[in-house]
């Protein structure tokens, strides 16, 4: 059974990111153990699309740079995502029943981000959620073997997936 599973957008990911941080709070409510990076929302419900947190405390990580003196655009910062995945790491080192990352992007599509770490949770059998850009899902797919999963965008969806990998990797351990 396939143990990576992808939520798409099409836009700004906002309205995906919600939903995400829904399934994870109802997860963690039933007791799941889910652990990984994602965006925060602001008090408004927002994408803060510059700092990613983790999910099991209170770090927080810048991850955009300005990308010119005369530029009101980002780009990321790789050194602070270097700096985020330990995040990832961690959990990979104490395995969590559900592990997310923010989103396979650009850089995961250009071999470099957080890749490293999507393959050993791939590897290691833990199941990972995570966001994509529909213009990454040949890389995604491709990085998959085509054997990722593709979730619907609704919490039930991701819940009723999150329990069923959580409760296998339970039971094989």
């Amino acid at each position: 059974m396939p143990t990576l599973a992808a939520i798409i957008y099409h836009e700004d990911g906002q309205h995906e990111l919600r939903i995400l941080w829904q399934a994870i709070h109802q997860l963690q409510q039933q007791g799941v153990h889910v652990a990984g990076l994602i965006n925060p929302l602001d008090p408004q419900g927002n994408k803060m699309r510059h700092i990613v947190c983790s999910l099991t405390d209170k770090r927080e990580y810048p991850i955009m740079q300005p990308s010119g003196a005369s530029s009101n655009t980002c780009a990321l910062n790789p050194r602070s995502l270097a700096d985020a995945s330990i995040i990832i790491r961690e959990a990979l080192n104490n395995p969590p029943d559900i592990l997310v990352f923010n989103k396979f992007g650009s850089a995961e599509t250009a071999g470099q981000g957080l890749i490293q770490e999507y393959a050993a949770a791939a590897l290691a059998e833990i199941p990972v959620i995570t966001l994509i850009r529909a213009t990454h899902l040949a890389a995604w797919q491709a990085f998959t073997d085509s054997m990722g999963t593709i979730l619907p965008c609704s919490v039930e969806a991701i819940i009723q997936w999150a329990n069923t990998h959580a409760a296998q990797r339970i039971s094989q351990h």
